[in-house]
């Protein structure tokens, strides 16, 4: 038997001490003042066997406590399991624009990156997972995580940031928070490779001053030559048409239906942003008084994905992923077979046995307060003595 305590030894053997002590002093007490006032010395008395079980039972309680939080475990015999030396970041655009209808056959460009996203982990399985996201700044939706569970989970309860609260589109705005994640992960697995998708639809509407790469000035670039160094390959993928498309609003309320790829029908819901056409309600721009249309920038995206260093792809709806090769993707789910035994944990029996034990506790207290309930004064004789 091998022991896998979840906290320090020494610290749950002292404590259970302290535990059996308080139950042996308790239990002294307790046979020294049972039944006082009965009419003989308590000191003559001996402990009865209810009385001998309890606090036994009570002692044992503190003991299978002691035993389960040190954890024990038995060996076992270790197999084969498959791991993988790929860590791929999802880089999400989550601002309005994304919500335009203009992907597939009339979804949401949203809808196209959460089936991006599924289809990649199926075609990647076993890999470590992070989902950088941006809207008017940068955030860290999921660390890098092996559980394929919450990405998914991710991908279908995407949405984009609230209309009424949209600061415009950038992309360079997720730069900072990428390159300090690449650079953070290849210092603790520098053995690891790393992909980048990059998922938006380029368009430029936020303030761009000193960020010439993407706004036609000459000056001042900031680009993502610097994330090149850290990443292996990936994809830029963009999302929507150069004609562009209506943007369905979002008030915040999680009510958002615009994922579904074959187009969405949300109900009207009033924002201060959105108007309702049919069962449609859209963003609206503000000079003209009528819905927005957001254009996809395929030349931003080139651009972006040439300094990454990575193909950029149109993606125009759903599909079985066949621009996979063109991602220079060097995958590889390494079969590692670890030799000897390994430890698994042998709790449950001594949870299964706490649990009577605290049961049978609680009957006996239950049953201890029935006893000692007072009983109601006897009523006087209703006639007088003959």
């Amino acid at each position: 038997m091998n022991l896998q305590p979840f906290v320090s030894a020494a610290i749950a053997v002292a404590l259970a001490a302290v535990a059996l002590a308080v139950v042996v002093v308790a239990a002294v007490r307790a046979w020294r003042t049972r039944g006082a006032g009965a009419g003989r010395p308590a000191a003559v008395r001996f402990p009865t066997a209810r009385w001998a079980a309890t606090w036994v039972r009570r002692g044992v309680i503190v003991l299978v406590a002691l035993a389960i939080v040190l954890g024990p475990a038995t060996l076992v015999p270790s197999g084969a399991k498959g791991v993988s030396n790929t860590e791929v970041y999802f880089v999400v655009d989550r601002t309005a624009s994304m919500g335009a209808l203009d992907f597939g056959d009339g979804g949401t460009r949203l809808a196209g990156v959460a089936h991006d996203i599924e289809t990649l982990l199926g075609k990647l399985p076993g890999c470590r997972y992070s989902i950088l996201s941006y809207t008017g700044s940068a955030q860290l939706s999921l660390p890098l995580t092996d559980d394929q569970s919450a990405v998914e989970t991710w991908a279908r309860t995407l949405y984009p940031e609230m209309s009424t609260k949209s600061d415009g589109s950038s992309l360079a705005r997720p730069h900072d928070l990428l390159l300090a994640a690449l650079q953070a992960a290849k210092k603790t697995r520098p053995q690891d490779r790393r992909y980048v998708f990059f998922m938006s639809d380029g368009e430029a509407t936020a303030d761009t001053s000193g960020l010439g790469l993407y706004w036609g000035t000459s000056s001042a670039n900031q680009d993502y030559a610097d994330v090149r160094a850290y990443a292996n390959g990936g994809a830029v993928l963009g999302y929507g048409t150069t004609a562009g498309a209506r943007m369905l609003a979002y008030d915040g309320s999680g009510a958002w239906a615009g994922l579904g790829l074959t187009g969405a029908s949300p109900s009207p819901t009033p924002t201060p942003t959105g108007t309702t056409t049919g069962s449609q309600q859209y963003v609206i721009d503000d000079t003209t008084g009528q819905p927005a249309v957001s254009k996809l920038d395929p030349d931003a995206l080139s651009t972006l994905a040439s300094q990454l260093g990575v193909p950029y792809i149109h993606r125009t709806g759903p599909d079985d992923m066949k621009w996979m090769p063109k991602a220079d993707i060097d995958y590889a789910l390494v079969t590692q077979e670890t030799k000897g035994q390994e430890l698994r944990p042998l709790i449950w029996p001594l949870g299964w046995l706490l649990a009577a034990l605290a049961a049978w506790e609680g009957w006996e207290l239950l049953a201890r307060s029935r006893r000692r309930r007072p009983l109601p004064p006897a009523e006087a004789p209703t006639g007088g003595a003959r």
